[in-house]
């Protein structure tokens, strides 16, 4: 297995007018369960963060992501 994070920071920035500086934390990790087939799983803004990328939207807060991947190469 293999796991790791991400931490995304953007700082101040002007978009009609200034938009805050903000720190997001992602983490992720994957199961290999056969020889062509792994589990992954994400927790994104893992600290459940209010983030503003652009002017008036909002991003989603802690988000978390499993899915099921084949390796299909070879085939």
């Amino acid at each position: 297995w293999s796991a790791g994070a991400d931490l995304v920071s953007v700082g101040a920035r002007p978009e009609g007018g200034r938009l805050g500086a903000y720190e997001r934390l992602d983490l992720h990790a994957h199961w290999r369960v056969a020889p062509r087939w792994r589990v992954e799983a994400q927790l994104r803004n893992a600290l459940d963060r209010d983030v503003e990328p652009v002017r008036d939207y909002r991003a989603p807060g802690r988000q978390a992501w499993v899915g099921l991947r084949f390796d299909s190469a070879g085939l």
